[in-house]
Order: structure tokens, then C-alpha cells, then sequence
């Protein structure tokens, strides 16, 4: 359970070359993630709830165009909640992630 404060996970090369990370391993919120891409065509960031190679449920998909150097993003109110644990994946041609940290609750 959360008692109200913010907090935050930190992972270098996220999601390397279409591998998933577990980013939080217990049920939270996620309010929002600053992200470093690298990628040289577009990419999909995948969102699951539980380790998606043991059945996890993708809950939302972002997708992000090519060449952006960085970017974040706040959701409003309490957030998105995973019920089991938060997992990120990126994919896409050349893509990977030099680094994603997730903020949540």
C-alpha cells in the first residue's frame, strides 16, 4: 500500500534490444516516467502489469518518434495502477532506451 509519497525507480539501458525490465516489483501507480531514448526510427513503449513473459497484461502502449533525445510525462490524478508489478518494454526497429526512470506511489 502507499502511503501518499512519490517514488521513483531508476534503470541504464532499459529495454535494451526489445527485452523487458521489471521497473517496480510490487502493486503501485505509476504518476509519470522521464525518459532518454535511443532510437533511429520509431519505437513502442509497452506498459505491463506483471512480467510479460509469464503472461503479463499490457496496459497501455506509448508509442515515441524517431530521434527524440528525451521527454516525460505526468499522469493526472492518482495514476495508472498495476496490480502486480510495473514492466516496461521497448521495441522497434534499432530500438532501446539509454535510460527510464518511473515515478509512482
Amino acid at each position: 500500500m502507499s502511503d501518499g509519497n512519490i517514488l521513483s525507480a531508476f534503470n541504464a539501458l532499459a529495454g535494451p534490444g526489445g527485452s523487458s525490465v521489471e521497473m517496480v516489483d510490487r502493486p503501485c501507480q505509476l504518476r509519470g516516467w522521464w525518459a532518454v531514448p535511443h532510437a533511429s526510427s520509431d519505437l513502442d513503449f509497452e506498459w505491463y502489469d506483471g512480467d510479460p513473459s509469464s503472461g503479463g497484461t499490457v496496459v497501455f502502449v506509448y508509442e515515441v518518434r524517431a530521434n527524440l533525445s528525451h521527454f516525460g510525462f505526468s499522469l493526472p490524478g492518482n495514476g495508472i495502477r498495476f496490480d502486480e508489478s510495473l514492466w516496461f518494454k521497448a521495441y522497434g526497429s534499432g530500438a532501446h532506451m539509454k535510460s527510464l526512470t518511473v515515478f509512482y506511489s
